[in-house]
């Protein structure tokens, strides 16, 4: 922005005082290019990285609770269709044998019926083959009318994880940090 000098003038005629105000532009001092300073771009820079340091654990923290609440929804679904299972049984049992492979179907081997059209996968299958496990809570007793079912966490805070498996029951260790999420049947 050019500076502009006012310098007035008085102009006496005739018992008339008239003022008069002359624009002068003033040299330019200093002759500034477009652009950014060097210390302008650090202090965006550093204002940027703040950000990003602040904002991207948190980040992280929501693509690991949405995996984590996929994982319990898929294991709800799966405890449904078990449901329906034991309901069109004659003795009500549960499964005696594993889940399917993921994206295998849920089905009655005798009867052939399908409760499931495709068993659910892991959100990181592609990364982290961890799949769902099912187990029949006594299987020594005889007793089929219990199951556990459940899957790794990836988030360590969330309230319904667990750091143990129940008595009896052991599946593979999940990744880092070792948290559990199962549930039995209603």
């Amino acid at each position: 922005m050019e500076k502009l000098l006012l310098h007035s003038l008085q102009i006496v005629a005739r018992g008339v005082q008239i003022h008069v105000i002359m624009e002068l532009q003033a040299p330019m001092l200093h002759h500034r290019e477009k652009g950014l300073t060097l210390i302008e771009i650090l202090v965006v820079i550093a204002i940027m990285s703040l950000l990003i340091g602040v904002l991207l654990p948190n980040l992280l923290d929501v693509r690991k609770k949405s995996r984590d609440d996929r994982r319990k929804a898929d294991l709800k679904a799966v405890a449904e269709s078990l449901e329906l299972y034991k309901i069109n049984q004659l003795r009500p049992y549960y499964p005696t044998s594993g889940l399917p492979a993921p994206g295998q179907p849920i089905t009655d081997p005798t009867s052939g019926v399908v409760y499931m059209k495709q068993s659910p996968k892991d959100p990181l299958y592609g990364v982290n083959p961890t799949v769902y496990f099912y187990r029949i809570a006594y299987p020594t007793s005889g007793d089929f009318t219990n199951y556990y079912i459940g899957g790794c966490l990836e988030n360590s805070s969330d309230a319904e994880g667990k750091t143990s498996l129940p008595a009896g029951v052991s599946w593979s260790n999940c990744p880092t940090p070792n948290l559990w999420y199962y549930r039995t049947n209603p």
